[in-house]
């Protein structure tokens, strides 16, 4: 028996965790634990992706204290996220923790992007990740689109319509890149940069992002 992780024995002899709870550490630990949480207990824990006990998946940046990410999505960028929700930033794609963090929720969920608020109307498509007016985000040596789509272009979207595709996709043009893994360093060989983009209905990638 390991008072550490023994639920019927969590810490001592006499201390008995909940069906909703775990034994970490040797403390008792809700479902709904956060990456904090877990550093609290233990800080030689490792940068990664981490399953609760709901099953949910979140990725820990625990060499900066515990930071947590999840639910990566795409919606309009100027929308009002649901909560918890905030817009994936330039600055967030050109920094190597968020870029681990982001590479791996994206192969957590199997290249699949989903859409937050369904349909989204959009005008002129391409990738926004700030408020700035007239820039959008782009990447060397690949695009973004829907997963459905095998065409060429920045985003493809139907023009002055509704955003109709469920899930959003990086690709390496011209085969999708969702069924493929991102690698490592593949911020690398494709560095997001800003570039002229005309205002309007256009998407932007999402997260939960909490810190500690």
């Amino acid at each position: 028996m390991d008072p550490l992780s023994t639920k019927a024995h969590c810490g001592d002899c006499d201390t008995t965790c909940d069906s909703r709870s775990d034994c970490r550490a040797g403390h008792c630990e809700d479902a709904s634990a956060t990456c904090a949480t877990l550093h609290a207990h233990d800080s030689t824990l490792a940068d990664g992706t981490y399953t609760l006990l709901d099953s949910s998946t979140i990725y820990c940046d625990m060499t900066d204290g515990g930071i947590a990410y999840s639910n990566l999505a795409f919606d309009n960028y100027i929308a009002v996220p649901p909560d918890g929700y905030s817009l994936v930033t330039t600055t967030d794609y050109q920094t190597v923790a968020t870029q681990k963090a982001f590479i791996a929720l994206y192969n957590a969920q199997n290249g699949s992007l989903p859409l937050l608020v369904s349909p989204m109307t959009v005008t002129i498509c391409c990738m926004k990740s700030s408020m700035v007016p007239g820039k959008g985000l782009y990447m060397s040596n690949a695009m973004v689109q829907p997963a459905t789509v095998g065409a060429a272009g920045p985003l493809n979207c139907v023009t002055n319509g509704s955003y109709t595709e469920t899930a959003l996709s990086f690709v390496a043009v011209p085969s999708t890149f969702a069924s493929t893994a991102m690698a490592a360093d593949w911020f690398t060989s494709h560095p997001m940069v800003e570039g002229g983009c005309p205002d309007g209905n256009n998407p932007g990638l999402f997260w939960k992002k909490v810190l500690p």
